[in-house]
């Protein structure tokens, strides 16, 4: 990543807290813009609003699932 071009934005949507908190800190500390959604259905709301580069999800979560 240049210095003049913006971090690349990063959701990680995961119903483990723990493996949102650590795919949070590894990625934020190589300077990505890293936001996070517990559920599918957050997840959802999230990329509607945020538009990330990229979205890191679970296939198994409680309620809507990962491939839905």
């Amino acid at each position: 990543m240049s210095e003049a071009s913006p971090a690349p934005r990063i959701l990680v949507i995961d119903d483990d807290t723990e493996v949102r908190y650590s795919l949070n800190r590894v990625l934020s500390s190589q300077r990505y813009q890293v936001s996070e959604a517990a559920s599918g259905e957050e997840g959802v709301a999230a990329v509607k609003k945020q538009a990330p580069d990229v979205v890191l999800l679970d296939n198994r979560m409680t309620g809507m699932s990962g491939l839905e």
